[in-house]
């Protein structure tokens, strides 16, 4: 049997992600309230319900998934809503979380009208001198080293996803495995010597970086757990955003025979249809996947449906 994660479809659900390394909320009905709401308005087209909902989730201090702050800026600008995005992105330049690149870069109508706005040139100096004292701030060479093993890790799953006929599926597989092992235990040894690796130390980037490696080291469940300790012991600032950490949790405790807290992980049984692995206290689940930014079960199996599909229990 196959299983299949959230992760797999929050990726589908948001555009503001770093690379490979994103992590996003998925779609939520319109009355649902925090950062999945935004994004099911920005779905929907109403970039202006979009951009109130990222500012009303800011001042609850409600945890937004990486680049769900430049995601609000986006939709506020196209809203028209020009200085109201600025000064969302100034808000969060010092900490990091705003990707320099994708403000610059990203190919959106919302940033696109940015861009042009005569408060742009003065907006890109101060992001590029925020980078600067982020990066003085930080361990550089761990932070490098966790994005290269980062990227490599996508880069694997990728070549997975591409192979042609199963003698190079199996190959990718093995590679992929053999990648796993090595980032496992190349961040158990940091963790042994000097704690999980947070934003303080490795920037927004690496600490995502940091995540995958973990969510991905399925072989040792014991370092998953160990790991998911020292995730939940850190700073907030530190921490994953909460819905990558709601789905690390439900691989450790499915991993250790208990079932599933937020329904992240589905398996495909042998006549291709889709069903959720064990949950606990079934009734609550839509309430504990909204209180960490994941959408109702309904949209997320309907999403699973449209994503591989097949038929979805």
């Amino acid at each position: 049997m196959r299983w299949r994660s959230e992760r797999d479809i929050r990726r589908r659900a948001a555009a503001f992600a770093l690379g490979a390394l994103a992590a996003c909320a998925g779609t939520a009905a319109a009355q649902d309230a925090g950062f999945a709401a935004a994004i099911g308005a920005r779905e929907r087209g109403d970039m202006d319900a979009c951009g109130r909902l990222v500012l009303d989730a800011e001042e609850r201090d409600e945890p937004l998934p990486p680049n769900g702050e430049l995601m609000g800026a986006d939709c506020l600008a196209a809203a028209g809503r020009l200085d109201e995005a600025m000064a969302l992105i100034d808000r969060h330049l010092a900490s990091g979380r705003i990707d320099i690149d994708q403000l610059r870069e990203r190919d959106s109508a919302g940033l696109a009208a940015l861009r042009a706005h005569a408060g742009w040139p003065a907006l890109d100096a101060r992001a590029q001198d925020a980078a600067q004292a982020l990066e003085a701030r930080l361990d550089a060479p761990l932070r490098a080293a966790l994005r290269e093993r980062a990227q490599r890790d996508q880069a694997a799953r990728q070549a997975v996803v591409q192979a042609q006929d199963e003698p190079d599926r199996r190959a990718a597989l093995d590679a992929m495995a053999a990648i796993d092992r090595d980032n496992t235990a190349w961040l158990r040894g940091i963790l042994a010597e000097d704690g999980w690796p947070g934003a303080a130390r490795v920037g927004p980037d690496g600490l995502r970086a940091a995540w995958l490696i973990v969510q991905h080291a399925d072989a040792d469940p014991g370092f998953q757990r160990e790991a998911l300790s020292a995730m939940e012991r850190a700073a907030p600032a530190d921490r994953p955003d909460p819905a990558s950490l709601a789905m690390l949790t439900d691989r450790v405790l499915l991993a250790e025979g208990r079932p599933q807290r937020y329904g992240s992980q589905f398996e495909t049984g042998e006549d291709g249809t889709m069903r959720l692995r064990p949950v606990e206290d079934a009734a609550g689940l839509d309430a504990r996947r909204r209180a960490v930014g994941l959408p109702p079960m309904a949209d997320y199996r309907r999403m699973l449906s449209e994503t591989y599909g097949v038929p979805v229990e």
